[in-house]
């Protein structure tokens, strides 16, 4: 046998999450999104006459409707520290209030784009930090 340590491959200790890509601070992720939810929020109320003018301006709002419900969802995660069922209903029905603002329509629309942001923010988590957690259970 040589004298080398037979160690872990590249793969196996960058884990999930690389050194080289950095993950911003909760502080800095509760700024950003909440400035963003600010920026929707505003964007919404002014141009809400033009919004419900066209049928793919009303699905445009729905679509802005969902960001609100997923910035929203990413800013009181990290305030609280964990998401539960109840805070995913209380970002959803502010997100579609501010919806129902502009059109009908676009309640419905930002409740499909908000579940489709949910099941990807969700598969994304698990796919990132339960291989963490597998990979910490293996050292």
């Amino acid at each position: 046998m040589s004298g080398r340590k037979q160690g872990k491959t590249k793969t196996e200790t960058s884990g999930p999450i690389s050194p080289s890509r950095s993950i911003p601070s909760r502080h800095a992720s509760i700024l950003v999104s909440a400035f963003l939810i600010v920026i929707l929020l505003s964007f919404m109320q002014t141009f809400a006459s033009v919004l419900s003018q066209n049928e793919k301006l009303v699905i445009l709002a729905g679509f802005t409707g969902g960001l609100l419900f997923f910035f929203s969802l990413i800013c009181w995660g990290n305030i609280r520290g964990e998401i539960l069922w109840i805070d995913v209903i209380l970002c959803l029905v502010i997100a579609m209030l501010s919806a129902s603002s502009i059109h009908g329509v676009s309640v419905t629309t930002c409740f499909l784009f908000s579940g489709a942001f949910l099941y990807y923010t969700n598969h994304y988590s698990q796919k990132t930090y339960d291989t963490a957690k597998t990979s910490l259970k293996k050292q």
